[in-house]
């Protein structure tokens, strides 16, 4: 249990090569006040927590869009950005895995794993008209 009342929790680097597990109780608050509680579920993750990977190689692209921001010169300007996705179809096909991204785990083929990554580079970009293709 991380904590009552915690409704997130975002694993840190102890967490790496254990299981989440959560204890989740669900609620509901009544109209004159009363919470009522129902069942308590133990939920376990069904993997361990990876090590997230290396992003260092997105540092200067996001010192560059931190200084234009720190500029005072970021509401002249219009920041376009486009991100080629890799499609599960494309990422989870044996020729794939087998010819294409031979050298990568195949966790992080997983569309779970990578659209989490892709999301969070996409924010830093800070763009304002952003285009996704694959």
């Amino acid at each position: 249990l991380v904590g009552e009342g915690v409704s997130w929790y975002v694993p840190g680097p102890e967490d790496v090569g254990r299981r989440i597990v959560a204890e989740v109780t669900p609620f509901r608050k009544e109209q004159g006040g009363q919470t009522t509680w129902g069942r308590g579920e133990v939920v376990e993750c069904g993997a361990a927590v990876a090590r997230p990977p290396d992003l260092s190689v997105h540092t200067p692209r996001f010192d560059h869009v931190k200084a234009v921001q720190a500029s005072g010169r970021r509401g002249e300007m219009l920041r376009v950005c486009t991100y080629n996705l890799l499609a599960d179809n494309y990422a989870n096909t044996p020729f794939a895995r087998e010819k294409l991204y031979h050298y990568c785990p195949g966790r992080y083929l997983n569309v779970d794993f990578r659209k989490q990554l892709a999301v969070w580079e996409i924010l830093q970009y800070d763009a304002d008209v952003l285009c996704l293709q694959e």
